[in-house]
């Protein structure tokens, strides 16, 4: 019977009942390793019920405190609160047992400043609610005006989300939304603080003037004229005088304290603007994209013709494109900083700078074409309908990914689903067919949606696809037929693909890598490699040290991470300690080919640097085994070169300087471009010369003289070896026909196709990148004609000229040209050197947040 007894008191008491819910749902989010722990997808899932049961809390407070006084008010307030706080956190400390928490200071923190203080502001809105609402004083009638301002900061903030540039959110009850699902680096920066000081000083004046009018209404008196209260209450009224001004100040001028973005905000850090027939392109005017507009110009409306072509439809108006210099200025202004995004509804891109032609921008764009076949509101693939409301982000990503596919390492779209496939990765189709697409492994998912709608598309045309994304994925209406029996042929295609061991191999460390939400300590690796990359970058060795042995402790199932640390310890010529640690990677059980031809290519890197060309070349050679990309299997080719030859090594070991520190990284471009020239006056490697200068020379933007180099680099001189690998050849050629088309010389870039096109062994990839930029040359020959006579290209009388890294994928060389000038950020494998490879180190971004497999190259000036 007391049991009994005590169960009604526990039900019937609005205080108990509160501590049960929030007990029950914080044990509810436990079930899952990143919402379950302290963290900041915990506080994002704990903040808005905290703000609705303080609204209660609130207004308990006041019908409960026994009198008038503001006091007792508060205090009881506060009583509440911090048992609703205590009852959240015992369950999350208890919950540490299966989930524990990467950084439980930093969790604490975002507990404090998310669920925490939104609870105190809903009970503030309570008291204010409950002392207005007095005839009838109504428990109900108060809740719903202490209601009032959470609802009111709801709907402007979802308004603000679909009106404004803006992909993350500042709100006063409903919490800190920090962007995109996949920047996995999420800090507790001065807006955060300076929102919730601005939210604290209205709560201040809210409370102050709850003293200076409210007691006297709960007392049922006559309000006294303003001075008498300002004598009779004088803090109050100062508090009340502080707190209006200090929020208005702040509140009115959310862009300029980065509380939100607007496009006026942009402007004054995009402050140049280009127009075109398709598009507004705001961009920096000092910034790379400045120096190549008309060809950045002439992409976009390349993109555009094609998408129109495949569509048979284009958005209305103009589309707007930000192009951010950096990624930190893109988090800072729009709340993504790797993570390219486009909102279908806003026909608005905002990206980071690539270099020419940018890799991503076709699958963004293609995200403001669904604007055209999607809902009318917000363009996706999503319906409300008598089935309730559905959104297919499965159709979402797999349609823009369909509409502009890009190759990977010789692989085409589907002959990387059919890796995904053989690898036994791959998630079922009705798996991912809604909002549970973002629980999967994001590389697996937009594979796998991805390969599905361009075989739709090239087997059914783009009519019943276009109705299956109106209708958020009815197989039946769309194609008669049935989901199950439309993944059965599409597997059954996928399984008649050929592919090469060392193709499922290369892709194997890509789609292994887990989703976000199955790594309980993403966040604080995310957090830890930026941590160690700006260590590094200032000069401060020790703090770098300190966080990569930090990201090994958290993460020692991930090797790359102490590939990582090794590079960085080399960098501090602790070459000793770095080839300890390499060795002892190499035993590591979930080493795959890729990470061990790293480790194989480190180990040759320190030999080489202690002069040992011998182990050198047995550690390079162990590598080029098992290299899995065409990027790495050219770096570990060139790098035999220096093992192999006493006279060139010295050179070699100038040029990729795989353990530099620092201090000496701005110096980088201009020693490779020296070291280049050096190689080019050895007679015998003249070609190797001009082409790792040319190179060089694309990275920095040069593009005539990258013709002239790498021009010469396939013509060589009587007595001079010729690029002694396919793979060299195959380099120089696409690269040069990117130079071409940057200079609209044509005709040539039309003939190195022709023999990149009739070379042996290519793969669908290689067909799929070439097709595409002889597709780009006529619409190029159209919107940026080649000038007559063309200029000419101004041989310069030296020998030979600079050069730089041989590095990057087939897509059109972006890698390669971006890596071509780093300041040592990246090395010539593609590999960080200063933070551990995410899932894929030269990952992009999408709309959903989740990364993409175009690559995002490293920027000229050496900022990734």
């Amino acid at each position: 019977m007391a049991a009994l007894s005590q169960l009604r008191r526990h039900l019937r008491e609005p205080e108990l009942r509160r501590r049960w819910f929030l007990a029950l749902y914080a044990l509810a989010l436990t079930s899952q390793p990143l919402v379950g722990t302290l963290g900041y997808e915990n506080a994002v899932a704990l903040t808005p019920p905290m703000a609705l049961l303080g609204v209660f809390v609130g207004v308990d407070a006041v019908r409960g405190a026994g009198g008038p006084g503001l006091d007792a008010i508060a205090r009881r307030a506060a009583r509440d609160l911090l048992a609703l706080a205590g009852t959240a956190l015992a369950v999350l400390v208890v919950a540490q047992l299966w989930h524990p928490s990467c950084d439980p200071g930093r969790g604490l923190v975002f507990l404090a400043l998310g669920p925490l203080i939104s609870g105190a502001l809903g009970a503030v809105s309570g008291i204010v609610g409950a002392v207005i609402i007095q005839r009838p004083p109504r428990r109900w009638l108060q809740a719903l005006a202490g209601l009032a301002a959470p609802l009111y900061c709801l709907v402007v903030g979802l308004l603000r989300l679909y009106l404004d540039p803006a992909v993350y959110a500042f709100d006063p009850f409903w919490g800190y939304f920090a962007g995109p699902l996949y920047d996995e680096a999420i800090a507790i920066d001065d807006r955060y603080l300076l929102f919730r000081t601005y939210n604290l000083l209205a709560a201040a004046a809210a409370l102050a003037a709850v003293r200076l009018w409210g007691e006297r209404i709960l007392a049922r008196e006559a309000q006294l004229p303003a001075l008498t209260r300002l004598r009779l209450h004088p803090w109050a009224g100062a508090l009340l005088c502080l707190g209006l001004a200090g929020s208005a100040w702040l509140g009115l001028q959310p862009a300029r304290y980065g509380f939100h973005a607007t496009v006026d905000g942009i402007a004054e850090v995009l402050p140049a603007t280009r127009l075109s027939e398709h598009f507004i392109v705001h961009y920096a005017p000092t910034s790379e994209t400045a120096r190549e507009i008309e060809v950045v110009m002439g992409e976009l409306e390349f993109a555009h013709f094609r998408l129109r072509e495949t569509l048979g439809r284009a958005p209305q108006g103009r589309v707007e494109v930000f192009v951010f210099p950096n990624p930190q200025l893109k988090r800072r202004t729009v709340g993504a900083a790797t993570t390219e995004v486009a909102p279908p509804w806003r026909l608005q891109l905002y990206l980071n700078h690539q270099p020419f032609p940018a890799p991503v921008m076709p699958h963004e764009l293609a995200h403001a074409f669904e604007s055209t076949i999607g809902d009318r509101v917000f363009g996706v693939s999503g319906a409300l309908d008598r089935r309730g409301l559905r959104l297919n982000l499965a159709l979402v990503e797999g349609v823009a990914t369909a509409l502009a596919p890009r190759s990977r390492d010789g692989l085409d779209l589907h002959d990387t689903a059919a890796v995904l496939d053989r690898l036994g990765l791959r998630p079922d189709l009705g798996d991912i067919m809604g909002v549970a697409f973002w629980g999967q492994a994001s590389r697996r998912a937009y594979t796998a949606a991805g390969s599905f709608c361009l075989w739709l598309l090239e087997t059914r045309g783009a009519g019943p696809l276009i109705a299956l994304y109106g209708s958020a994925g009815d197989f039946e209406a769309s194609y008669g037929e049935h989901l199950v029996d439309l993944e059965a042929e599409w597997l059954a295609f996928l399984r008649a693909r050929e592919l090469r061991p060392q193709d499922v191999e290369a892709m194997r460390q890509l789609f292994e890598r887990r989703s976000i939400f199955q790594r309980p300590c993403a966040h604080r690796a995310a957090d830890l490699a930026q941590e160690a990359a700006e260590a590094q970058a200032r000069g401060d060795v020790d703090a770098g040290l300190q966080a990569l042995e930090s990201l090994c402790a958290i993460e020692p199932e991930q090797p790359e991470h102490a590939i990582a640390l090794a590079t960085a310890l080399a960098s501090a010529d602790r070459l000793a300690d770095a080839d300890q640690l390499l060795h002892a990677a190499l035993g590591s059980a979930s080493l795959t080919s890729t990470l061990r031809a790293l480790v194989d290519e480190r180990l040759g890197d320190l030999a080489l640097i202690r002069g040992d060309l011998k182990g050198a070349g047995e550690h390079l050679r162990d590598a080029l085994g098992r290299a899995t990309s065409e990027a790495q299997t050219r770096t570990l080719q060139v790098k035999l070169l220096a093992a192999d030859d006493p006279v060139l090594s010295p050179y070699l070991r100038d040029y990729f300087m795989p353990f530099e520190s620092a201090a000496m990284r701005p110096t980088v471009p201009l020693r490779r471009l020296y070291a280049a020239r050096r190689i080019a006056e050895l007679p015998t490697y003249a070609p190797l010369g001009d082409y790792l200068t040319g190179l060089v020379l694309l990275g920095i933007e040069d593009a005539v003289g990258g013709i002239v180099h790498l021009e010469r680099s396939l013509q060589p001189r009587r007595g001079a070896l010729p690029l002694h690998s396919i793979e060299l050849v195959r380099s120089a050629r696409i690269h040069l026909v990117n130079a071409l088309v940057r200079e609209r010389r044509y005709d040539r870039a039309e003939e190195l196709l022709g023999l990149l096109e009739g070379e042996p062994g290519i793969g669908n990839g290689h067909r799929h990148t070439y097709s595409e930029w002889r597709a780009r040359i006529a619409f190029f020959r159209t919107y940026l004609p080649a000038p007559i006579p063309l200029p000419p290209l101004g041989l310069p009388v030296i020998p030979d000229d600079e050069g730089d890294d041989s590095e990057g994928d087939d897509q059109g060389g972006e890698d390669e040209v971006a890596a071509a000038a780093t300041d040592g950020t990246f090395d010539v494998a593609g590999a960080p050197i200063v933070a551990p490879p995410a899932d894929d180190p030269s990952a992009t971004h999408d709309v959903a947040g989740a990364p993409i497999t175009a690559p995002a190259p490293a920027r000229p000036d050496g900022s990734p």
